[in-house]
């Protein structure tokens, strides 16, 4: 299996890094980005890099809750509010939702439902203003499905990484250029072994968080798939449907109609034969995500070091994904994701 983006993923999240950085909300709908999982027939790996590209940008609207989580939610049960060009937030613990004073539904997940409600009151005061952040408590049942609640969280997950990586990735590259044009003593300080060794453990940190967000993005869209072909509609026609619309990772391989014994050695290469998972899709989106915000914790300390005072005034817009960066990693909960993992590794100490 060639494990990398393809051209056409690469030539989506080319497409919209110019709609997003400028918060375009019609010219995204246009593209077809809240549609994805619908209309385009795409899946999780297929928007990773859109949603890296929306943390790069650090767009100040619920984008990837309403493109990546809300849509296909809603989708699956009939509702077309994801697709319609609604803005939809997805609430955090008791009821705060980033974004939610400018969304027009906000999305409740616990663990085994989901509810949409509206949001209430005015904007709640954040670190990062651009969040917007609202609270919403009344909301009406969507669903009690369990698998459907459960991969809602998951993408919200994998979301969170990307978007973690992408802020990542532009605090770096603001960073780069400026040492470049900055001098002292005479030449520019990125020239100092200093700069660049610290710049250089940035770069490798995004570079092991990407592809462990693209390997849970695969985790989830694999085990979504396989879930439904053998449980969901066993039937004739069911195989069928798995045949005309094979997962990404199937895609990757060069077939557009994977045969059975593909797909099956396919399957043993991930579970490791025996039809036991190897690798659990919420321990790859729980490392994703720990892995994700230490890379973009870095990235910000370094940055702000790098540039010194300048660093620290809000005229400088290294601010705005400073910001950014910290309040995604105070979302990403990585203190209960550590506990998991730990769990699942059977490693010793208390568990909460």
């Amino acid at each position: 299996m060639h494990f990398a983006p393809t051209d056409e993923q690469l030539a989506l999240a080319d497409a919209v890094r110019a709609p997003l950085a400028a918060g375009d909300w019609e010219a995204l709908a246009e593209i077809g980005v809240f549609a994805a999982f619908t209309e385009l027939g795409l899946a999780e790996t297929d928007l990773v890099g859109v949603l890296e590209a929306a943390g790069y940008a650090a767009i100040a609207e619920p984008f990837s809750a309403t493109a990546f989580v809300a849509a296909p939610l809603l989708a699956a049960i009939g509702d077309a509010r994801g697709t319609d060009g609604s803005r939809i937030a997805l609430a955090g613990p008791h009821g705060l939702a980033p974004f939610g004073a400018k969304a027009d539904w906000i999305l409740h997940l616990d663990e085994r439902t989901a509810r949409l409600g509206a949001a209430a009151g005015a904007s709640v005061s954040a670190v990062d203003n651009s969040l917007s952040l609202a609270y919403s408590t009344g909301a009406d049942m969507l669903t009690d499905d369990v698998a459907l609640v459960r991969i809602a969280h998951l993408r919200a997950g994998i979301a969170l990484a990307a978007e973690l990586v992408g802020v990542g990735r532009r605090m770096l590259d603001l960073t780069v250029a400026y040492v470049k044009q900055r001098r002292q003593f005479g030449v520019p300080v990125g020239s100092f072994q200093a700069v660049k060794h610290q710049l250089a453990d940035v770069l490798l940190g995004l570079e092991f968080a990407g592809p462990e967000v693209l390997a849970a993005a695969w985790a989830v869209e694999h085990d979504r798939a396989a879930r439904h072909a053998v449980h969901a509609h066993p039937t004739a026609d069911a195989r069928h449907a798995v045949h005309a619309h094979p997962t990404a990772a199937a895609r990757q391989t060069g077939h557009s109609r994977p045969t059975a014994d593909a797909r099956q050695a396919a399957d043993d290469t991930w579970h490791g034969g025996g039809g036991r998972p190897g690798v659990d899709a919420q321990q790859a989106v729980d490392a994703a995500v720990v892995l994700a915000a230490e890379a973009s914790h870095r990235a910000g300390r370094v940055a702000v070091q790098c540039h010194g005072a300048i660093g620290y005034t809000v005229e400088y817009e290294l601010h705005r994904y400073l910001k950014r960066g910290w309040a995604l990693e105070a979302l990403a909960d990585t203190g209960r994701r550590l506990d998991r993992l730990a769990a699942s590794l059977d490693l010793p100490g208390e568990r909460p």
